[in-house]
């Protein structure tokens, strides 16, 4: 039989061999679809790499050949941090196969399966990181056409990142999409793709977004079918239930930027990946705004901070992480750090509030000046705050973003650092501040 255990069984055996003679010694199999094979493999300097091989059964197709290698050129273009990196890509004995990133962790999908809803401010995070990414494919003139949950993995310190571009679009005439022809995946398919995936632009990824949004947000889909055609009649005729019905906390602006996405019609959603920010941006804002109110006491009006307040106690503090949130959650306008500090991800470079390394003989964390993280310039405007820890000790670093984007280039520090312009917060990591990112070099803004 065609698609006996043991056919598959020669395939797999050759695909491996074609692997290894192009250079990657393959350690397992970690995914399988249709289209192909996910291996976890080590590359030539013995790093370890996914590397996506086209199924042989496609491999005498010219149309999907050609997208499956338009994939790896796209993917090879684009560079974010909240995007997968493409590494190499080439064909090895009628085997066409892709390099990529290796990224340790679980699928946005299966973090939902197992949590369910989501704390808004986390939602809108990740949907901000996401419409990120999808900026830069934008700009480029591309349309991702297959966003959802099974395509973003998630790092073991919580960073998205979105991958799977074989559907990318050309927002120019393409010969890989068939006129009248149908991609994606139904549930988070914009209405349009239905009838013809090629006459789409941004704005059906957009729709797609506000899809994921609605999910994690309530813990429930807004069309879940399971029938196609239920499904698309839904989605025309916008029948769904409201977000906040299902999840009564929610705020104001991110119900509103959950109905704006998932219009219908693509003239009613926002225009382009900027607006779509800019509405979640909102909702960002007064998620924390609402979750800051739940914990501020009412009669108690939050004392002025000194700028350098924070700088000092937090640097000095010889408490645990756990007794350093509980002693500062006793006083109010600490909301913002006590946030930063229960983030799991908390980076861990050891710096002193004098930016000095603290014990050189026993420690090998870098100082301040190392990291080549200066105080602004007398007259500079353009301050920023980075929250550096370790274990016991944890300070604010002022800087500039010139000086942040030196460290990042000379791989002192990375994009999941937390920075604010603000001693007060919040604190969010440097990937996700497109202010920051622009100050990179394309090669290093991942």
């Amino acid at each position: 039989m065609a698609n006996s255990p043991a056919v598959r069984r020669g395939h797999t055996e050759s695909l491996v061999a074609n692997l290894l003679e192009a250079g990657y010694r393959v350690v397992q199999t970690i995914g399988q679809g249709s289209a192909g094979t996910i291996f976890l493999a080590r590359d030539p300097q013995g790093e370890l790499v996914a590397v996506k091989v086209l199924h042989p059964r496609l491999a005498g197709d010219a149309i999907p050949v050609k997208r499956f290698l338009r994939e790896g050129g796209v993917c090879a273009q684009l560079q974010h941090p909240n995007l997968v990196r493409s590494l190499d890509a080439g064909e090895k004995n009628g085997t066409y196969y892709m390099v990529m990133e290796y990224i340790p962790g679980e699928t946005l999908a299966a973090m939902f399966e197992r949590r369910g809803r989501f704390p808004e401010e986390e939602a809108v995070q990740l949907i901000l990181a996401l419409a990120s990414a999808l900026k830069v494919i934008h700009d480029a003139r591309l349309v991702h056409r297959d966003v959802k949950p099974s395509n973003v993995l998630v790092t073991s310190d919580g960073v998205p990142k979105l991958g799977d571009l074989g559907l990318a679009k050309e927002l120019v005439a393409s010969d890989l999409t068939r006129p009248n022809q149908s991609l994606g995946t139904p549930i988070y398919m914009a209405p349009e793709q239905f009838f013809n995936a090629q006459q789409v632009d941004g704005r059906c990824d957009i729709y797609a977004l506000g899809i994921m949004l609605y999910a994690l947000a309530t813990g429930e889909l807004p069309f879940p079918g399971p029938e196609l055609g239920r499904i698309l009649d839904n989605k025309v005729n916008g029948n769904y239930i409201p977000p906040d019905r299902i999840n009564p906390q929610l705020s104001s602006a991110t119900v509103d930027a959950i109905t704006r996405s998932i219009q219908a019609r693509p003239e009613h959603r926002p225009a382009d990946v900027d607006e779509f920010i800019a509405l979640l941006s909102r909702s960002g804002r007064s998620a924390r705004e609402a979750k800051e109110t739940k914990v501020r006491t009412p009669v108690t009006p939050p004392r002025p901070a000194k700028e350098s307040e924070h700088l000092i106690d937090l640097a000095t503090m010889n408490h645990s992480r756990e007794e350093l949130i509980a002693k500062l959650s006793q006083e109010p306008g600490n909301e913002a750090i006590v946030q930063a500090l229960s983030n799991p991800s908390l980076p861990t470079i050891d710096v002193s509030a004098e930016g000095e390394r603290k014990d050189a003989s026993a420690s090998q964390s870098p100082s301040a000046s190392s990291l080549d993280i200066a105080a602004p310039e007398a007259g500079v405007v353009d301050r920023w705050y980075l929250v550096l820890a370790k274990k016991r000790t944890l300070t604010l670093v002022e800087t500039s973003a010139a000086a942040i984007a030196r460290a990042i280039v000379k791989g002192k520090i990375q994009v999941n650092v937390c920075a604010s312009r603000s001693t007060k917060g919040p604190f969010v990591p440097i990937g996700m501040i497109p202010e920051l990112m622009s100050q990179l070099p394309p090669e290093s803004a991942q």
